[in-house]
């Protein structure tokens, strides 16, 4: 099994355990801090399931009808899950003001502080694992799966100390307020969910420090490579795609420039491991007469007249 796989299916397993922790304490309690935060283990649960079933499905090889892969599977999971995590931040927000309205006293509250303190160990370790095989492996999904538990972990703090309010100092409106908070952090967590699954699906180009890599790497082959210009970047499911024409000497031979592009091909691969790159070799200067450019100014990069 791959490791993306392997990692969704962990984060599934810890999020089924502590949402049933936590239904059981949040039951025993009272607590709507407690019950935010099972909501919370809830949404962990389904988006978990969410991502272990587009992972798998990003890691479809290309077919005849997905010539570019399946790895946006990663992004609709991501859209999906910021609509119902958001929804949850409504609806406990809700919860939340009638209880401000209305505080309620808490029960039991060293079994709702013994489980909280078990969910964030379990979370702390979990982002740990999810954090380094996201980075390893570039993945969409498993970072914002990472950035949903790291939250979490804030929240869990939140809760427990709504639990030492109302058991030791009898501040019960302290539950129903810090529930405010959580909801509040579960949808501003919704927001990036959202914002970075819009952009994969929208095609945003790489972050301007992998566009200036991109410019490095090609850089390096100069004077074979006068500059380049209609760089086209995206990403999706973990895999970088990578669009551009290289600006080569008109005086070189068909042979050498082919040669030249496909050193630039290799070199790129070696920056972004897995990456998908297509490079297409014009004679420069090229005929201002039938020259067109199909991107602005800025998807150009001249190397004349610099330094090595």
């Amino acid at each position: 099994m791959e490791i993306k796989t392997r990692t969704a299916l962990l984060s599934l397993c810890v999020a089924f355990s502590l949402a049933l922790l936590k239904a059981v304490a949040s039951i025993m309690t009272g607590s709507i801090s407690l019950l935010a935060s099972l909501a919370d283990s809830i949404l962990d649960l389904f988006a978990s399931f969410l991502n272990y079933i587009a992972i798998r499905t990003s890691l479809v090889p290309a077919d005849f009808e997905h010539a570019y892969g399946h790895g946006k599977a990663e992004s609709l999971a991501g859209l999906f899950q910021s609509m119902i995590i958001g929804g949850s931040g409504i609806y406990l927000l809700f919860l939340a003001y009638a209880r401000l309205q209305s505080p309620v006293p808490l029960e039991h509250e060293g079994l709702g502080l013994a489980v909280m303190l078990i969910s964030i160990v379990a979370s702390l370790l979990l982002v740990r694992h999810m954090r380094r095989i996201a980075k390893e492996t570039n993945s969409v999904a498993l970072a914002a799966d990472t950035a949903h538990y790291a939250t979490d972990v804030l929240a869990n703090l939140g809760v427990i100390l709504s639990l030492i309010l109302s058991r030791y100092f009898s501040l019960p409106i302290a539950d129903p307020v810090i529930s405010i908070l959580i909801a509040t952090y579960v949808l501003y967590s919704a927001w990036e969910i959202l914002r970075s699954s819009i952009d994969e699906l929208m095609d945003r180009q790489l972050p301007d420090e992998e566009i200036e890599r991109i410019g490095a790497v090609v850089k390096g082959f100069s004077p074979d490579i006068i500059g380049l210009h209609d760089l086209r970047t995206r990403q999706a499911g973990g895999r970088v795609f990578i669009d551009l024409h290289l600006d080569i000497p008109r005086e070189h031979t068909f042979v050498r420039a082919h040669h030249t592009t496909e050193a630039v091909v290799e070199a790129l691969l070696e920056a972004f491991p897995g990456a998908i790159v297509i490079a297409h070799s014009d004679p420069y200067p090229g005929d201002p007469a039938n020259e067109t450019r199909a991107l602005p100014a800025e998807h150009a990069m001249s190397f004349q007249n610099q330094e090595n």
